[in-house]
C-alpha cells in the first residue's frame, strides 16, 4: 500500500510540474535588403514542412467559409474570450522591433513616418496594457539618406500548458455544437 501511496506522488508532482511547465516561443523577422524568418520552440528552430495542394476542409465545404468565420469569432462560440485569455496570461520576455522608414524623396519618408508612428505606438501601448512585458525595446527611425525602408522584429514569448489546457477545454462545447450543425445540414 505504501508503494502505491508512493507511486501516487510522484505521478502528481510529474502531473503538476507539466501543468506548470512553460512554453516559450522566439520569433525572428526582418525585412530589407535581406529577408529572414526564423521560429524557436524551446530554442530549437521549427523546419518547415513541404507544401501540400491545399484543400477545403470539409467544415468549409458543408458549410462555407463566411459562416464558419461568423459562428468562430461570434460571442457565443467564446472563441475571442478564450484568445483574450491565452493573451493575457502570455508573458513576453523580449519585445524588439526596429523600424527605418526610408524612400527616395524627403516628403514621401515623412509623411510615411508619421503613418507608422501613428499606427505602431497604440498597438504596442495596447498590448503592453494587456500583456506581461518584462523588456521592451521600439524604435522608429526615419532615414532620410537611405532608399529602402527595413524592420527588425524580435520577441520571445512564454505561456503555461495549463492556461492553454483551460482555453481549450473552455472551447469542447462550443466546437461539439459546431460539430451537431454540421451533421443537421447535411441531413
Amino acid at each position: 500500500m505504501k508503494i502505491f501511496f508512493i507511486v501516487l506522488g510522484v505521478l502528481a508532482l510529474i502531473v503538476i510540474g507539466v501543468l506548470l511547465f512553460s512554453v516559450r516561443v522566439s520569433v525572428t523577422l526582418c525585412f530589407g535588403k535581406e529577408n529572414k524568418a526564423e521560429f524557436l520552440l524551446f530554442g530549437k528552430k521549427l523546419k518547415k514542412k513541404e507544401k501540400k495542394e491545399k484543400t477545403q476542409p470539409d467544415l468549409i465545404k458543408k458549410l462555407g467559409l463566411k459562416r464558419v468565420i461568423q459562428f468562430l469569432f461570434s460571442k457565443e462560440a467564446g472563441i475571442p474570450g478564450r484568445i483574450g485569455y491565452i493573451i493575457r496570461k502570455t508573458v513576453i520576455n523580449k519585445f524588439q522591433l526596429n523600424v527605418t522608414v526610408a524612400s527616395p524623396d524627403a516628403a514621401q519618408t515623412a509623411l510615411t513616418y508619421g503613418g507608422v508612428c501613428a499606427l505602431l505606438y497604440p498597438v504596442v501601448g495596447y498590448l503592453e496594457t494587456v500583456m506581461n512585458f518584462k523588456e521592451d525595446n521600439m524604435k522608429i527611425v526615419c532615414d532620410y539618406e537611405s532608399k529602402d525602408s527595413s524592420i527588425y522584429f524580435f520577441t520571445e514569448i512564454k505561456i503555461r500548458i495549463l492556461y492553454l489546457i483551460i482555453a481549450v477545454f473552455t472551447l469542447i462545447p462550443e466546437v461539439v455544437k459546431l460539430l451537431k450543425e454540421v451533421k443537421n445540414n447535411e441531413q
